[in-house]
């Protein structure tokens, strides 16, 4: 279903945890320019959500988090139903196996990736393999 106001907080706590950082004011702002927001609700507690951006020529799904490979894939079906035949873009992290059979499993195609480097201690506090799609390179 749509994301509603009061979903915001469970939403940000949820986003925090899988990407390792706080990142509540930029999911407020790309809420307000999103296409689409969507949530997948399970027992009572939040189990993913996907945002339908737009993009230079068509759309962006992400972010686009779940906790599982359920909750993703009707995640995606309920995107691409409101995206129509608009050309799609999803980035995803290459750990999750998970995110990369369900795309190839409804046609997406691999493209030139970016790779991601650090200088220092390469720690990250988040759950990667949960991420399904990144809003941006820039923020994820």
């Amino acid at each position: 279903g749509a994301i509603r106001s009061r979903d915001l907080d469970e939403l940000i706590a949820v986003d925090s945890v899988i990407f390792g950082d706080n990142r509540g004011r930029m999911i407020e702002k790309l809420l307000r320019v999103a296409r689409a927001a969507l949530r997948v609700p399970a027992r009572g507690r939040l189990e993913g959500y996907l945002l339908v951006l737009p993009a230079a020529n068509g759309v962006r799904l992400g972010p686009w988090v779940a906790m599982g490979p359920d909750a993703a894939g009707e995640l995606l079906h309920g995107a691409l139903a409101q995206c129509g035949k608009e050309d799609t873009v999803v980035a995803l992290p290459g750990v999750n196996a998970d995110g990369i059979r369900l795309l190839r499993s409804l046609g997406f195609e691999e493209t030139p990736s970016s790779l991601r480097m650090v200088l220092g201690p390469a720690e990250f506090g988040g759950w990667p393999q949960n991420i399904y799609g990144m809003g941006s390179g820039a923020f994820g």
